[in-house]
């Protein structure tokens, strides 16, 4: 019973933690290489539903190339290296629904998990304000 209430503490304060950050948070499942949670900051950057975004990885709301490399291969090195407790930082490009580019500054980590491997993404847009 005191690890459910334990669980439930940590799940709220999370919960807190990714609603109320300054910038967008998004969740990345390792295994499904798919995106589990994110902030309303998050949908607003990327113009997305929930729906749609939950269906998405990294590499999807990104163009196929940036500077050259491809995307999905670059997406798995840093979660990779975010995996192995490194907290990768580099600047990215993703795609908002109407397909414009929106330069962003990104820092990953893992999150503590027994279940799942887990990676935060803190986007920090990059076009001037």
């Amino acid at each position: 019973m005191k690890e459910i209430l334990i669980d439930r503490i940590q799940d709220q304060r999370s919960r807190v933690l990714i609603d109320n950050s300054p910038e967008a948070v998004i969740i990345v499942d390792v295994e499904s290489g798919k995106f589990i949670d994110f902030n309303e900051k998050c949908l607003e950057l990327l113009k997305i539903s929930p729906e749609v975004l939950t269906a998405l990885g990294p590499a999807e709301i990104s163009p196929p190339l940036i500077n050259g490399i491809d995307t999905e291969s670059f997406a798995k090195e840093m979660i990779d290296q975010a995996v192995k407790g490194k907290n990768p930082h580099f600047t990215w490009i993703h795609l908002d629904t109407n397909g414009m580019e929106i330069p962003c500054s990104i820092s990953l980590v893992k999150l503590p998990s027994q279940k799942h491997n887990l990676v935060k993404a803190s986007i920090t847009d990059l076009r001037p304000k």
